[in-house]
């Protein structure tokens, strides 16, 4: 029973180690990621807007293409801020938008960036607080994490 176990254990253990290296390939999926600053910067009075610059990367993992497709234009890229209790701070606006269906093929091993700036009210978006952006691209969640510190 134990000799099973173990065996069990270095079988997984194996298998997940040689898929890390890409040694042994396996589908991961639709990944959506992004990068942008983890520590942004604000003044205590709350006067200036907050940019943050982002770039948020879509990657079709797997060995087939996949069909993309978002309702409006407007749903492409789509972001929320939270605080770390999940209570709402700040969405994107809505904008008017064209209500026509937008559609792509992403192709397999192929990675699809797209870069933005969002522009945070400084009166919602406070310095020595922690938040969570939780965005959507082609439909595909994530979120990222970022803090923001005063520049006084």
């Amino acid at each position: 029973m134990v000799r099973n176990t173990l065996l069990i254990v270095l079988l997984v253990g194996g298998i997940g180690y040689l898929a890390d290296r890409g040694i042994l390939p396996i589908d991961e999926g639709v990944i959506v990621s992004l990068t942008a600053p983890t520590t942004l910067y604000a003044s205590a009075e709350g006067t200036q807007e907050i940019v943050v610059p982002l770039e948020v990367h879509l990657i079709n993992k797997t060995s087939s293409p996949v069909e993309i497709e978002v309702p409006t234009p407007c749903k492409i890229f789509r972001w929320i801020v939270l605080t770390p209790d999940n209570e709402f701070v700040q969405s994107a606006s809505e904008l008017d938008c064209p209500q026509d269906a937008v559609t792509g093929t992403l192709q397999p091993n192929y990675r699809l960036d797209d870069q933005y700036k969002l522009t945070l009210d400084p009166r919602r978006i406070k310095p020595g607080r922690n938040y969570r952006l939780r965005y959507s691209f082609w439909g595909y969640e994530n979120s990222h994490d970022f803090s923001v510190e005063s520049v006084n």
